[in-house]
């Protein structure tokens, strides 16, 4: 999925796979627009994506903590409180078949990346699919 989005990316984005929620705090001075993927669990069919702009009730449903650790709804939350957080955040939560970790991607969301790649490409372009909040 990474190498779609670098191939597809506008210019001044930089595209980066983390597996630690805190990666947020890096975010470079300046940025406007932090878009990050993540999977969920309980918010939709297999494959289905939400676009969650933070802040938003759903994303701290999800909870403090993740099999990561801390979880993406936490490290957001520190993130803004220590003013590292860029001014837009949107989330694309991606509903997945089990959260067990390294247990890979199932069918469905891997059927989804392309919808995945095109919406992320049209936010990043400042063409929103209009479905906010979804």
């Amino acid at each position: 999925m990474i190498a779609r989005f670098r191939e597809s990316r506008p210019a001044d984005t930089e595209v980066l796979a983390v597996t630690d929620p805190l990666a947020v705090l890096d975010a470079p001075p300046g940025c406007g627009l932090l878009v990050v993927i993540d999977a969920c669990r309980g918010a939709g069919a297999p494959g289905s994506i939400h676009r969650i702009e933070w802040p938003d009730q759903r994303l701290a449903a999800n909870g403090e903590t993740s099999s990561h650790g801390i979880g993406l709804t936490a490290a957001l939350g520190l993130a803004a409180a220590l003013g590292r957080l860029p001014s837009r955040v949107v989330v694309f939560a991606v509903e997945g078949v089990t959260t067990n970790v390294g247990g890979g991607m199932s069918r469905m969301v891997e059927a989804a990346i392309p919808e995945i790649v095109e919406r992320v490409t049209a936010e990043l372009s400042g063409r929103p699919d209009g479905d906010a909040n979804e």
